[in-house]
């Protein structure tokens, strides 16, 4: 069984950095630009604070585009955490995913997260929330995961 990465890079954030990324490339070259008439302390450290949003931009993006499940042989890893991350399949007994997708207008960003829970050997249970997700990857991250659950063969 090889490894596989399931991207969960929400719709809207995915769209946020994009917009953040051509905004620091479009100020950086007007910084250029205007280094380039005018060579003042000014134009110099508009510049340098381009350069800094910049390295801001990539690794923001950067920390997007890493978040996702990682299925490896033996476990499974949610990078998107700092700890805790990683379970298991022989100490899962079963998993299941929700996403609220009922209309409302109280609701919440937050509240429409997909969460991942965890049913543990030590009869614990772990919630992960994935974020805001679409419903074609948590299906992805069901079916993976009560595959590789059920070939690994969890006591109940």
């Amino acid at each position: 069984m090889e490894d596989k990465f399931i991207r969960t890079v929400p719709p809207l954030s995915l769209a946020i950095i994009a917009v953040f990324d051509a905004v620091s490339l479009f100020f950086c070259g007007l910084a250029a630009v205007a280094l380039w008439r005018e060579r003042t302390f000014f134009t110099a450290a508009f510049m340098l604070m381009m350069l800094v949003d910049i390295v801001i931009a990539v690794r923001a993006t950067h920390n997007v585009w890493q978040s996702g499940v990682l299925f490896e042989q033996d476990a499974v890893t949610f990078t998107a955490l700092d700890g805790n991350n990683c379970f298991r399949y022989n100490e899962v007994n079963s998993a299941e995913v929700y996403k609220d997708s009922r209309v409302s207008l109280k609701k919440t960003y937050t509240e429409r997260y997909s969460s991942v829970i965890l049913h543990l050997t030590d009869c614990s249970t772990v919630t992960v929330e994935l974020g805001a997700t679409t419903k074609k990857k948590l299906r992805q991250i069901d079916l993976m995961l009560q595959e590789r659950i059920k070939q690994d063969g969890a006591v109940s």
